[in-house]
């Protein structure tokens, strides 16, 4: 995948370079010493217009590729990456029953009334 980025990158640039030079007929390259017809001569507008269109496609073809790429590896949920909580162990329940409070044997009987 970094392969393809940097190949990306490259011919963005390459893009973007050869956009210039057959834009700039009469102003953008008399900076850099004349218009793209007085480097490249007459055949050269041909030569720019291919060399922008295969730089077009492949540009195409590596945005596609890595949109495809990327779309892969973000389909994963963040939910299924996580281990299954632990099960939820049920409260200890004592093996015989508590003994009964004791009554306290120094009250009084009862009288039953008041």
């Amino acid at each position: 995948m970094l392969l393809l980025v940097i190949v990306h990158v490259v011919v963005s640039f390459m893009l973007i370079f050869i956009i210039l030079l057959q834009a700039g007929r009469s102003g953008m390259i008399m900076g850099l010493g004349g218009s793209s017809e007085t480097i490249f001569g007459t055949q050269g507008n041909t030569l720019l217009t291919r060399l922008t269109a295969g730089a077009a496609i492949i540009f195409m073809c590596t945005s596609i590729a890595l949109t495809l790429l990327t779309s892969q590896k973000w389909q994963a949920s963040v939910i299924s990456e996580q281990e299954s909580p632990p099960p939820v162990s049920e409260p200890a329940t004592p093996e015989s029953p508590a003994p009964a409070p004791e009554t306290p044997q120094n009250l009084p009987p009862d009288t039953g009334g008041k």
